[in-house]
């Protein structure tokens, strides 16, 4: 069974949520573009100043989004 990475891009500051909410509709855009396996993206509040935006994919697929759009770090989550 194929593994499902997390790909992470962290927004800090007092409009971070704002800004993940907004790059979460970019990740999305291009999953369905790039015909991912996965297209689950979603956003976190991780606390008042800080939030993710995140993009779940197949390990395959991991190279082909990290070169586009470069997540800043990465969990595993299978």
């Amino acid at each position: 069974m194929e593994r499902i990475i997390k790909l992470i891009w962290d927004f800090n500051g007092e409009d971070a949520v704002h800004f993940a909410e907004h790059h979460q509709k970019h990740l999305a855009e291009f999953a369905n573009k790039e015909n991912l396996l996965l297209k689950d993206t979603g956003v976190e509040k991780i606390n008042l100043n800080h939030a993710i935006a995140y993009l779940l994919v197949k390990e395959s697929q991991v190279f082909i989004v990290r070169d586009a759009v470069k997540p800043k770090r990465a969990e595993i989550v299978e």
